[in-house]
């Protein structure tokens, strides 16, 4: 249904047809939307989502990140076991999951034992981010200008 709808409201009429440049005829579509269709479906952002996402499937992150499921598999499955420690599916009868969201520090949980926890992570996600930028570097040329 709710496909039905979209490409309802983003169908291409046969355009007109006109002169271009060395006197050749070209068929020029163009896209008109009926306002009773919009006002009939009450749904407007249906054009804007339907626009938007080619948008979000090229955008930089996400290519960043298919580029890095696609040829980086074993940096990705180090965050994996990552996850999958601190949300208790890998490691629960050592109590892996508990030094992850309950440090301690000299028996102690305070400010200093999720301190040092938050540095290492940050750490291993710096290491993580400058060994991609290594590795693929090449394959974004525009980031070294940044």
């Amino acid at each position: 249904m709710l496909i039905q709808i979209v490409w309802r409201l983003c169908r291409v009429y046969p355009g007109k047809t006109k002169e271009i440049g060395d006197n050749k005829t070209y068929k020029a579509t163009l896209r008109a939307y009926k306002t009773s269709d919009f006002h009939r479906f009450r749904l407007p952002f249906m054009r804007k989502l339907y626009f938007l996402a080619p948008r979000i499937a090229f955008s930089f992150p996400v290519q960043l990140f298919l580029n890095n499921i696609q040829r980086n598999q074993i940096l990705m499955v180090c965050w994996v076991i990552l996850f999958t420690m601190i949300t208790g599916s890998f490691g629960k009868l050592l109590g892996i999951p508990y030094l992850f969201l309950d440090p301690e520090y000299l028996n102690e949980v305070n400010f200093r034992s999720f301190f040092i926890m938050g540095t290492a992570v940050a750490g291993f996600t710096m290491a993580f981010h400058i060994t991609c930028y290594i590795v693929d570097g090449h394959r974004f040329t525009f980031i070294a200008a940044l």
